[in-house]
C-alpha cells in the first residue's frame, strides 16, 4: 500500500514539475440570480383581469465565469438544466446569454453555448411564462445548474 501511494505522490509531482501551467479540470462559477414577486400589481387591467404573460430579469441577472483552461484554444461548451422544488407545470423558464435568444430550460441537461479559453462576467438573462390567476398563489422555486464540458 505504501508504495503504490509513494508512487502516485511522486507521479503527480512529477506532473507538475514537467507541466506547472497544465489544470487539472476546466471549472464554472456562477454569481448572482433572479427573485420575481408577482401581485396584484401584476394584473393586466386590474381587479378580475389575467397577469402579465411573461417577466423577464435584468440583463446580468447572473454572471458566468470559465476558468482552468489550458489557453485560449482550450474549448469547452456550457450545460443547462434546472432542479424544481416547487414548480408549476404551466411554467417555462428560459435564459440566455448576451442577446441570443432564450433558450427553455428543462429538468435534463442541454447545450447551451460553447466557447474557448478563460472567460468572465458572461452575462445571463431569465424570462419567466405560463403566469395565470389560475395558478394557485404559493412560493415557487427552481434552481439552474450549469455545467462546462471540457471538448478539446
Amino acid at each position: 500500500m505504501r508504495k503504490l501511494f509513494f508512487t502516485t505522490f511522486v507521479f503527480l509531482i512529477a506532473l507538475f514539475l514537467l507541466f506547472p501551467g497544465v489544470s487539472l479540470a476546466i471549472s464554472i462559477a456562477a454569481t448572482g440570480g433572479w427573485s420575481e414577486t408577482i401581485d396584484k400589481d401584476d394584473l393586466v387591467s386590474g381587479a378580475g383581469s389575467d397577469l402579465k404573460s411573461s417577466y423577464e430579469s435584468a440583463s446580468g441577472a447572473t454572471l458566468l465565469t470559465i476558468s482552468g483552461c489550458t489557453g485560449d484554444t482550450d474549448t469547452w461548451k456550457v450545460r443547462v438544466s434546472r432542479t424544481d422544488y416547487n414548480w408549476h407545470s404551466n411554467f417555462v423558464l428560459y435564459v440566455r446569454r448576451g442577446e441570443d435568444d432564450y433558450q427553455a430550460i428543462t429538468t435534463t441537461d442541454s447545450d447551451f453555448f460553447s466557447g474557448a479559453g478563460d472567460t468572465a462576467n458572461i452575462a445571463l438573462q431569465y424570462k419567466l411564462t405560463g403566469m395565470s390567476v389560475q395558478i394557485p398563489p404559493a412560493t415557487y422555486s427552481t434552481t439552474i445548474t450549469y455545467t462546462v464540458v471540457d471538448t478539446e
